[in-house]
């Protein structure tokens, strides 16, 4: 398991305060719920104790959830009672009705409120329904209510990925109080996909301001996943951002003020990047994996192959104490790491793959189109070598919440012209009626219209396949309910899917999509299904020899971490980009591209591409393109 490692960031900015602020980094989102829900209810004992109220500042967003669940659970076992308990919230939309979906109103009744003790009237979240000119008072009254209430005990908060609190967008400073705001475009941005686009999203919201939050006595920050990665290290590492332009800066001279993050999203933290930087070298205890990364970091670093590099490259960027690990040998060093990296690229000499037919290999992809976008020129590789034979390829969730009623509409009125000539002349009227319906914009999502947009991508999916190789019947809809669920919560019914899977396929060799920054984190949770499947599958006695991860649509695996390379020619690759276009409604504009401007085949190609140089810039064989995959038994903690 990995430690929990804390330290307090004792480090000078250009004309910035001092970092007291204290890091804290955890295995998972789950462990940092456990322990912020425990650290809340410590809180309200206490003052329980002492006949004091509690008063909290909370968040929303995905981040809080696991907290609030936690929260909610000693609440109904523990007898942990919030009739005590003063809520403030950060933030709120404006305009925006305390009924409407998108209403933090309504995601803290539904995520928390309605599931505890809590008065009604100790609840306080800024309203969005006002008049615009009533919101000075408004928002001065909000800030004497926490007063009067003797201030806030504990903020807890998360950080947008433009280093936002609450709706402190990049300009706030830090006597900044309770106000209305404009939200910066990267944050409405951000929030198009909850709202059905960036239209819908309010220009404006009410915000309790740097300085509200100053003032509380003690403050934790949690940030967790992939996608927080980025802004976590600017947050505590990059001098070269001023708190101006990254709000949550403002937090590091509190006094009291944890910073919680889970594994990943400390990735690019400097004490995982480059421990050897860092850490104590006194004390730093050096591996293989640890000299492998330490030696693509010197090699990227001077521009030199693995061969090219000198005992003084290593003495000048303070890896002495790695020389020293290898008896003062470079060359061995770097013989061994070169080997250790070439063994890793799979060829038809040095075969990795799973290439035996009669071994049976299940790909997992998330969505419709991650296969090909993540592993398309290894799937192709599989198909040709193993001639297509026991290979199965399972899409978790149909996708449809990713058609746009446009892409239907185009689908529809082939049909129905086709509507004659397929003799189906009586569907003609319903169809023109759903085409007539969607150029009206009169269109409700329904179960209906859910369907025919599973179809568009289930259809694409199949076109990919048949592409590569494979066939329709080499392809499984799971359609896992989750997808649709409200909150998107994982429950048994989406388990026993995949586990009847497996019961049925009997895999050798599952692949598993390991880039879990996609935008609604499904990629997240269909990972999650699967380990959960993986360990009820096992229970039964059953087992997978190995887990292959895959990334590509989101991110890649780093040199010095993947397990195994797989090389491909432009021909493959141009075959690849093929299969992704075969997902039509997924490209030019699709709905969920992210921050990545770039289309889906666009990104894989470059990726492709960007590996292969990389591989190539340390001496090793050059390639047109290169997927990446990391290899294990267990799945890791996410």
């Amino acid at each position: 398991t990995f430690p929990h490692f804390s330290f307090d960031h004792i480090a000078h900015f250009p004309q910035q305060p001092v970092c007291i602020m204290k890091l804290q980094i955890f295995n998972d989102k789950q462990e940092i719920a456990l322990h912020v829900a425990q650290k809340i209810a410590s809180l309200i004992q206490t003052n329980d104790e002492k006949q004091k109220p509690t008063v909290l500042c909370l968040p929303t967003g995905s981040t809080p959830i696991p907290i609030y669940k936690e929260l909610i659970k000693m609440h109904q076992n523990e007898s942990l009672s919030f009739k005590n308990v003063f809520t403030f919230n950060l933030d709120e939309y404006f305009p925006m009705k305390h009924n409407n979906s998108q209403s933090y109103h309504y995601y803290m009744k539904n995520h928390f409120f309605d599931h505890i003790d809590i008065p009604e009237d100790h609840v306080n979240v800024p309203s969005g329904e006002l008049d615009i000119g009533d919101y000075v008072s408004y928002c001065q009254e909000y800030e004497k209510k926490i007063r009067d209430l003797g201030g806030l005990d504990l903020a807890l908060l998360g950080i947008g990925r433009t280093g936002h609190i609450g709706f402190n967008e990049p300009a706030s400073e830090k006597d900044d109080r309770t106000r209305l705001v404009v939200l910066a475009h990267k944050t409405r941005k951000d929030a198009k996909d909850a709202f059905g686009g960036l239209n819908n999203v309010p220009l404006k919201a009410v915000t309790m301001g740097i300085g509200s939050i100053l003032d509380s006595r003690n403050i934790i920050i949690v940030a967790t996943g992939e996608n927080k990665a980025e802004i976590v290290s600017k947050a505590l590492e990059d001098e070269t951002i001023p708190p101006e332009q990254c709000p949550a800066k403002f937090l590091r001279e509190h006094p009291n003020c944890d910073f919680l993050v889970d594994k990943v999203a400390s990735e690019l933290l400097k004490q995982n990047q480059t421990p050897w930087l860092t850490t104590d070298l006194v004390h730093f205890t050096w591996n293989s994996d640890m000299a492998k990364r330490a030696l693509v970091w010197l090699s990227e670093k001077t521009g030199k192959t693995i061969f090219q590099l000198t005992d003084e490259d290593f003495h000048q960027n303070q890896l002495t104490t790695l020389v020293q690990y290898y008896n003062n040998d470079v060359d061995t060093m770097c013989q061994e790491i070169f080997d250790d990296i070439l063994y890793r690229i799979d060829t038809h000499t040095n075969s990795l793959l799973p290439i035996n037919p009669e071994e049976k290999v299940l790909i997992m992809s998330p969505h419709p189109d991650d296969d090909v976008i993540s592993c398309g020129n290894t799937l192709l590789t599989l198909i040709n070598r193993r001639r297509g034979k026991n290979m199965t390829v399972a899409y978790q969730t149909s996708g449809c919440n990713a058609v746009s009623t446009d892409e239907l509409k185009d689908h529809l009125r082939f049909t129905q012209m086709s509507a004659r000539a397929l003799k189906m002349e009586e569907k003609e009227p319903m169809i023109r009626e759903v085409v007539s319906s969607i150029k009206n914009n009169s269109i409700q999502e329904n179960d209906l219209i859910r369907e025919l947009k599973a179809n568009v991508r289930k259809s694409e999916a199949v076109n990919a396949l048949e592409s590569l190789g494979l066939d329709e019947s080499d392809a499984v809809f799971l359609d896992m309910p989750f997808y649709y669920r409200k909150g998107k919560v994982l429950l048994d019914e989406d388990y026993n899917l995949i586990v009847d899977l497996f019961n049925k396929v009997k895999p050798d060799h599952i692949f598993i999509a390991g880039d879990l920054s996609d935008p609604h984190g499904t990629h997240g949770l269909c990972y999650l299904a699967i380990q959960e499947a993986l360990k009820r599958y096992r229970q039964q006695g059953s087992d997978v020899r190995k887990c292959w991860l895959y990334r590509g649509a989101w991110q890649e695996y780093p040199i010095a971490e993947a397990s195994v390379f797989v090389p491909s020619s432009k021909k493959t690759l141009d075959r690849k980009i093929y299969a992704i276009y075969k997902h039509g409604s997924q490209n030019l504009s699709p709905m969920f591209p992210g921050e990545d401007s770039r289309e889906f085949w666009e990104r894989a190609r470059d990726r492709n591409m960007a590996t292969a140089k990389k591989l190539s810039d340390l001496g090793l064989p050059s390639f047109y393109a290169v997927e990446a995959f990391y290899v294990c038994n267990e799945l890791p903690s996410v």
